[in-house]
């Protein structure tokens, strides 16, 4: 529920700044109507989506710890919330820096995915 609104906040904003002359080209160059969603829609408004995608899951990470830390008894946020109550530093900072190499791991896959898919684009290839 995180991730929900900024990726869907990014693929509005991709969707909508779709230039007007991309769908003349296209049908000038006679792409059927029904075909302009994947063909100019969809590769046009990709670099949004990645970007939304990107924020999506900081605040993924930032939601899924904090309900660890308060909602249940098992994960990383739990156990950081046991040590802290047993005064267990070296817990804790240990879990902060899993927490911390996956958010960077999950960042680093779906920048280089953005890559692969978005070679054609200034801003990402």
């Amino acid at each position: 529920l995180g991730a929900f609104y900024p990726i869907l906040v990014n693929t509005i904003f991709g969707v909508r700044s779709v230039e007007p002359r991309l769908f003349e080209a296209a049908a000038m160059l006679g792409t059927k109507p029904a075909a302009m969603f994947p063909t100019v829609v969809l590769p046009a408004s990709l670099p949004g989506i990645f970007t939304g995608l990107r924020l999506g899951l900081g605040f993924a990470w930032v939601v899924i710890v904090v309900g660890e830390m308060t909602g249940v008894q098992t994960g990383l946020g739990a156990m950081i919330m046991d040590a802290r109550q047993l005064s267990r530093t070296e817990i804790v900072i240990c879990g902060m820096i899993v927490i911390g190499a996956a958010g960077y791991l999950s960042d680093r896959a779906v920048l280089l995915l953005g890559k692969r898919l978005l070679r054609w684009s200034p801003q990402h290839g």
